[in-house]
């Protein structure tokens, strides 16, 4: 069973407007999409989970995630859509959903030079989806910690369907 993490779509806004913010508001979209999978990528090899999480895949231009991509089009109706819209910041989101690392990741991908990102694309299954694991092992985690980080992400989903009190 392969590992997964659902998309986190608050923290997808958040993290896309501290990236605009960064580039002083000269991103587009495919870019925003395209960075929020390199910091997913730096969180899941220093941490073994991402920030936003989601489905990764293969496009046309890079690997990006497809939730995001999804939320960020200009007809969404969605979470994101009520913060940005064109690629810049309409309202801000705040960072209330984020910790303090996961902000500082935020602005260490920013500040990391594109030709550095690009080694967060390790490769694609059949399907053109770029597995958690996949991602993982380009980073240098062991079998061990992969299943370790499987089992908790199991742990974490099975505590989801739990019925609440």
């Amino acid at each position: 069973m392969s590992i997964h993490f659902d998309f986190d779509e608050a923290k997808a806004t958040a993290v896309a407007a501290l990236l605009i913010g960064l580039s002083r508001n000269t991103l587009t979209r495919a870019d925003i999409v395209t960075l929020l999978y390199a910091v997913d990528c730096e969180a899941l090899s220093q941490w073994g989970k991402p920030i936003i999480g989601g489905t990764y895949v293969c496009g046309p231009w890079d690997q990006y995630i497809t939730e995001a991509w999804r939320v960020s089009r200009p007809s969404a109706h969605s979470y994101y859509a009520q913060y940005i819209r064109d690629a810049q910041v309409i309202r801000e989101p705040g960072t209330d959903d984020l910790s303090a690392a996961e902000i500082e990741l935020v602005e260490r991908v920013w500040h990391t030079p594109l030709h550095l990102l690009r080694s967060y694309y390790p490769g694609t299954d059949a399907e053109g989806v770029v597995p958690y694991e996949t991602i993982m092992r380009h980073a240098g985690k062991s079998e061990a910690a992969i299943a370790a980080i499987a089992a908790d992400a199991r742990a974490v989903e099975a505590l989801k369907k739990l019925p609440r009190l």
